[in-house]
């Protein structure tokens, strides 16, 4: 786990993911992993905080 989670100004209990509301950026990842069949899913991180969850599907025929 980062350091920067114990040094976290948001109210949230000890544990949860930093910068976000109750991880929420962890469901989107499992959700966009989950519906993929070809793609990538990008998650872009700024100053130890999750920003962007970004999710690019290819189709193949």
């Amino acid at each position: 786990m980062n350091s920067n989670l114990n040094s976290c100004r948001h109210n949230q209990p000890p544990g949860a993911y930093c910068g976000t509301q109750d991880g929420r950026w962890v469901k989107s990842v499992k959700d966009y992993v989950k519906s993929l069949d070809y793609g990538e899913v990008t998650v872009v991180v700024h100053n130890g905080h999750v920003v962007q969850v970004q999710k690019t599907e290819k189709v193949r025929f």
